[in-house]
């Protein structure tokens, strides 16, 4: 809640917002947190595979065929597997950077990694969450 003049009944501030006490207005969830109720003092933050837009009342997952390219919840980048990315299995809706698994004949550094090779010999690379 908050108040635009002291002394004067408190206003509630809607979903998506906050306000932390002794606040004059209401302030926006940045991207990657949320308030789901009404009244809220802070944002809490997405989980991990999750996003959220600015002012958002609930996090959401990238849509099938689609993974989180970004590796935290206050930026998220939802990218197609194809192209640059077609060797990512995207067939778990859920799919963020560090959980993606990868088509067989493909590899990358490391779980933190974007970049998804192709293997020179395919029959090393066996896919999965093997980096």
């Amino acid at each position: 809640k908050y108040s635009e003049t002291v002394n004067v009944t408190c206003l509630s501030c809607p979903k998506g917002t906050f306000s932390p006490a002794g606040q004059d207005k209401c302030r926006e969830c940045e991207a990657g947190k949320y308030s789901s109720e009404k009244e809220s003092s802070s944002c809490a933050n997405c989980a991990t595979g999750y996003y959220s837009l600015v002012q958002s009342h609930e996090c959401a997952i990238c849509a099938s065929g689609y993974f989180d390219i970004s590796s935290d919840a206050n930026t998220t980048r939802c990218k197609r597997c194809e192209g640059d990315y077609g060797g990512i299995d995207c067939s778990d809706a859920s799919s963020s950077l560090a959980t993606i698994k990868l088509r067989n004949g493909y590899w990358r550094v490391n779980a933190d990694s974007s970049k998804v090779l192709s293997c020179p010999i395919s029959s090393f690379c066996r896919g999965g969450d093997d980096v």
